[in-house]
């Protein structure tokens, strides 16, 4: 996967912002074991990230993954659920380096996936209460209608992890309870 390092040189997350890291949250990798097909899951290590994840920049950082989804891929994402389908394919290719490799784009990807069911499902961003936060991650989103919470970028690393299983398209119909097919 040589374009990995070229694009940590040159890619939108590296040149606009300076890099925060952080440390713990999306993955209970630890729990289950990646399957066979996949490169190591995600330790845990510090990510590099162009802004500390919060719910006031998440929208800005699924704004980085359709930017890297255009330069590095040709892929359009438009932030509709139908897209989930071409992120899903974009997370496919991170299997084989692994979610430890890729973390900081799996990352990004993830809060697309939250930033998809903000705009199109009524939920909202959210900095996890520090007593769930341990269960769910520091940044989810919530449905104030409904009062269902999600964690969509746990959801990004298990599908790295997982496969098809896992998939956003599958995540985003039980936690919207719509096909994102047919938008």
């Amino acid at each position: 996967m040589g374009w990995m390092s070229r694009r940590r040189k040159t890619s939108p997350i590296s040149e606009t912002a300076a890099l925060e890291t952080i440390a713990g949250t999306p993955s209970d990798q630890a729990q289950g074991g990646a399957s066979a097909d996949a490169g190591p899951p995600w330790t845990g290590r510090a990510l590099l990230l162009p802004a500390v994840p919060a719910a006031t920049t998440a929208p800005g950082l699924a704004a980085r993954a359709a930017d890297a989804a255009r330069t590095v891929f040709d892929i359009e994402l438009d932030f509709t659920p139908g897209s989930l389908d071409q992120v899903d394919e974009i997370l496919n290719g991170f299997r084989e380096p692994g979610s430890d490799r890729m973390a900081e784009f799996i990352f990004i990807f993830g809060c697309y996936l939250g930033e998809v069911m903000v705009r199109n499902a009524d939920y909202v961003w959210v900095d996890t209460p520090a007593d769930l936060a341990r269960h769910l991650g520091t940044l989810t989103v919530h449905h104030p209608g409904t009062g269902a919470n999600a964690n969509p970028i746990t959801k990004a690393f298990k599908r790295v992890d997982y496969g098809e299983p896992d998939n956003l398209a599958s995540f985003y119909r039980v936690f919207t309870a719509e096909d994102p097919h047919l938008d």
